[in-house]
């Protein structure tokens, strides 16, 4: 027996009213299927996950292709819906998520649990080649150039290359000083 079949059924036999769930005010009553009754199912064809509707499904499709159909209204830049949300309190300066160890304010959540790595000490991200260990992905990735050689931040001044952009702000700060610099090979 189909589910509406059972469904059918059961309003006959039963003095009960079917179940219902009110979808919005003024809106007509929609029969909830029971437990276990099979629903309409979306399904990604390049990575297999199920959505519920189609709209789910297109705003998941967005992860594969890129695309950013929610532009920001302040400087242009292109983004997903939810993601617009979150940039545009770079223009508002708007930082609800708060730390409640030491009250540090951010502009969202993800940037909050990163912080809070401080606080714990907690080193997720371990290097694949020595073992050590970082509070923060970003962290990682530039200890993983000691491993590759890769080194991407070029000084404009005499060719010296550095891991991290950081270290090479130091290392050009010692041009505008006019230090004698160390040897500048590599």
């Amino acid at each position: 027996m189909t589910w509406p079949e059972k469904e059918e059924a059961e309003k006959r036999s039963s003095p009960d009213p079917p179940r219902a769930v009110r979808l919005s005010a003024g809106a007509q009553e929609k029969p909830v299927p029971p437990p276990g009754a099979r629903r309409r199912r979306f399904v990604c064809s390049l990575c297999n996950k199920t959505y519920a509707t189609a709209q789910n499904l297109d705003v998941h499709m967005r992860l594969h292709t890129g695309e950013r159909p929610f532009s920001c209204g302040q400087c242009g830049k292109k983004f997903t819906q939810s993601n617009l949300k979150t940039h545009l309190r770079v223009h508002t300066g708007e930082k609800p998520f708060v730390c409640a160890l030491c009250g540090k304010r951010f502009s969202d959540s993800s940037n909050l649990k990163r912080h809070q790595s401080v606080h714990t000490g907690e080193k997720r991200y371990g290097c694949v080649h020595c073992g050590k260990r970082f509070a923060q992905s970003g962290s990682l990735k530039v200890h993983m150039t000691v491993h590759t050689d890769y080194k991407q931040f070029r000084c404009s001044f005499c060719g010296k290359t550095f891991i991290s952009g950081s270290h090479l702000r130091r290392h050009v700060a010692l041009h505008a000083e006019d230090k004698p610099l160390a040897d500048t090979s590599q």
